[in-house]
């Protein structure tokens, strides 16, 4: 045929089959298939020469073939003669093998089922035969095996997808383009079963005929049929030849008659043989049994010659043995008596030196004795010598320690700034003491109840004053307004406090009214000369130094027992009348009972605290009061308040009603702060570290 085959590509696959693209291009192959056999119209088939259906093969011809001829056409059709030279084609064993693959792939003839399975059987023996001699290699091996399953899997109910999926692994392996492999499909379901059939058998023999030469070569089979005859036991021209032979050999009787009793003879000549033989190997059996009976009389005459050989030799090797024994006995017996006679002679000699040097040592040890004895008596008296000089020693020191913790005692006193626990000024006291006046101070400023009207507007006034961004409802602005109450008293309370040396410089002249004005005023100004004492005048005590904290203590702790102790005190009562006019513009105290009570409560509280206050003072260092800002993060080790520890980071200070009181020297608190609490403002800066506090407080210290 002139220009490229039609079918047959030249270049590798440019694009992958998926099963869509076969299902759809094939979509009614298997029905034209089916009905090819049967439309004489639309079929073009080969000439009825080469038409004639062949005999059943063994291996891929249907039994059945026979009784199905195709009908005779005018002409044979190009495409499939192409494709029958495109089956006929090439000399690579593996690629007929995929061929009859897809031959038996696009089979749907209920007819071929049988021959198709029995060919799919036999290709997997001869598959085996090929690999079991090592002509193929494991992965070769495996492609096979998978494609021969898998055509049988999707052979048992005609499954489309399994189908188009070995046929494009197929193709892959035979590198045919798409258009090429769809025409090859096409033309192979045109064809008749008949026309298929053929083609198998083609395809099949070709394999076949591989096969027969390793059987031949490698002489693995009995028969000839099955070495050099395998490929052509198929073959209808072979098996005629094989009838014909089977005629010549039955129409020549004289020569089968004499070629049986020559077989006959054989035979008998063969059994008379057999028996020869038998008899031979029993007579050889005899005679190694007499062969073996002679070694063994030789053997046991030479061990007995040998054993007396060893005895006479052993007897003369004792003997000899025996006289050099008895020789060394007799060298050994008189070296032991020399020995023993020398060993005696320095024996004596040893107890004649040992008794000579006995009567030395004892002379020596009587000298020492005396020599020692004269030493402790001296150093007896040595040492009564000087036991009576350190009991002097001894009392001159209690007497001068006495004297020294004297001086001591009085210098510890007057340098000694810290209170003792059993004075009213030490902190365990007044960090309780602090405590009662929060309770007192928590009472006083209620607002809960019948006998109290709270104006709501002024409330909130004041919170927004202290920071508050809370937005309380009608029951919980009466718990915010107390605290905020609590907090205008202390500021009141701690500002007159912060300010009375200046009611002193105001008042002039000294009355009873100022007298804790005027003391605070002088405190101020000794406690400022004292330090001037220290720094501008020489001196290497450490009374002057330690003197004006001295005066602030106990200038302090006297008015913190008694400053404004007394009834009708002029700037108490001016305090009440302040702090209960601050109070009115937020809380009414509706109950006369309670107006009554009122003076007496305010003038209590103001008194107590100023009183915590001079105590504060009177401590070293002296606390810092101090007032957390709004916003600030939350302090657990500063703070008290409502909150829950998972949720304190996310949570900030709303406003503080009761101040931080803490040392900054040493961080000893005196009392934490008392705090409302709100969630986090967006952007609000937060700082946790004590040194950075001060940034924290709205005002600072009040000292």
């Amino acid at each position: 045929m002139g220009g490229e085959d039609p079918i047959i590509g030249s270049k590798k696959v440019q694009e992958k089959f998926s099963n869509d693209d076969i299902d759809s291009l094939h979509k009614d192959l298997y029905a034209k298939a089916l009905s090819t056999s049967s439309s004489s119209s639309s079929q073009n088939s080969l000439s009825s020469s080469q038409n004639s259906t062949p005999l059943s093969t063994t291996s891929t011809l249907s039994s059945n073939s026979t009784s199905f001829l195709a009908p005779s056409q005018v002409k044979i059709d190009t495409l499939q003669w192409s494709t029958i030279e495109w089956f006929g084609h090439g000399d690579d064993w593996k690629n007929d093998f995929v061929r009859w693959i897809i031959l038996a792939l696009e089979e749907k003839e209920e007819k071929e089922s049988n021959s198709i399975e029995r060919g799919l059987t036999v290709i997997k023996r001869e598959t085996n035969e090929i690999f079991g001699v090592e002509m193929i290699d494991l992965d070769c091996y495996n492609f096979c095996i998978d494609l021969i399953t898998k055509c049988s899997i999707a052979r048992l109910d005609f499954d489309k997808k399994k189908r188009n999926e070995l046929l494009r692994d197929i193709f892959d392996h035979l590198q045919m383009e798409f258009d090429q492999a769809n025409l090859l499909i096409k033309t192979l379901g045109q064809m008749s079963s008949e026309q298929r059939s053929v083609l198998r058998f083609m395809t099949h023999q070709k394999i076949q005929a591989r096969i027969a030469f390793l059987r031949t070569t490698l002489k693995t089979q009995k028969t000839i049929d099955d070495m050099e005859g395998y490929h052509c036991t198929t073959n209808p021209y072979y098996k005629n030849l094989r009838e014909g032979i089977k005629a010549v050999k039955a129409s020549n009787t004289d020569l089968n008659k004499k070629y049986g009793d020559i077989v006959n003879l054989y035979n008998e000549l063969s059994v008379e043989n057999k028996k020869l033989l038998e008899k031979t190997k029993k007579l050889e059996a005899e005679n190694d049994q007499l062969s073996s009976q002679t070694e063994q009389i030789k053997q046991e005459s030479f061990v007995k010659e040998l054993i007396e050989n060893c005895a006479k030799i052993t007897q003369e090797r004792e003997n000899k043995l025996k006289l050099e024994h008895e020789a060394h006995i007799k060298e050994i017996q008189e070296r032991n008596d020399r020995i023993k006679s020398e060993h005696e002679a320095h024996i004596k000699e040893s107890k004649e030196s040992n008794d000579k040097i006995k009567l030395e040592y004892e002379a020596h040890i009587k000298r020492l004795q005396e020599h020692n004895d004269k030493i402790k008596s001296e150093y007896e008296e040595h040492i009564n010598q000087f036991q009576e000089e350190a009991e002097e020693l001894r009392k001159e020191a209690k007497s001068a320690q006495k004297e020294a913790s004297n001086y001591q005692a009085a210098l510890g006193s007057a340098t000694n700034v810290r209170w003792s626990d059993s004075t009213l000024n030490n902190p365990i006291q007044l960090t309780k003491d602090i405590e009662k006046f929060q309770h007192s101070l928590t009472d006083f400023t209620k607002v809960k109840g019948k006998s109290y009207k709270i104006n709501e507007n002024a409330a909130k006034q004041l919170l927004v004053k202290y920071g508050c961004k809370a937005n309380p409802n009608d029951r919980e602005i009466k718990n915010y307004l107390a605290a905020a109450l609590q907090r205008m008293i202390l500021e009141t309370i701690f500002h007159n406090a912060e300010n009375l040396y200046k009611y002193a410089n105001y008042a002039g002249t000294f009355t009873d009214g100022h007298l804790e004005s005027f003391i605070v005023y002088y405190n101020h100004h000794l406690v400022r000369y004292t330090n001037l004492l220290t720094t501008n005048r020489e001196g290497k005590d450490s009374i002057t130094a330690i003197t004006p904290i001295k005066i602030r203590q106990q200038v302090y702790a006297a008015l913190g027992s008694r400053g404004f102790a007394t009834s009708n005190h002029s700037q108490i009562k001016k305090l009440v009348s302040e702090i209960l006019g601050k109070m009115e513009k937020y809380r009414e105290v509706v109950d006369e009972e309670k107006k009554k009570e009122l003076n007496s409560e305010a003038e209590k509280i103001i008194r107590t605290g100023m009183q915590l206050w001079f105590c504060l003072k009177a401590q070293e260092p002296v606390p810092k009061i101090q007032w957390f800002k709004p916003g600030a993060r939350i302090e657990t080790h500063l703070m008290v308040g409502s909150w829950e520890n998972e949720n304190v980071k996310e949570m900030e200070l709303d406003f503080a009603f009761f101040p931080l009181i803490i040392t900054e020297h040493d961080n000893q608190v005196f009392n934490k702060a008392q705090v409302f609490v709100r969630p986090k403002q967006t952007g609000t800066k937060q700082t946790g570290r004590f040194q950075q506090l001060k940034k924290s407080f709205l005002g600072g210290s009040i000292f």
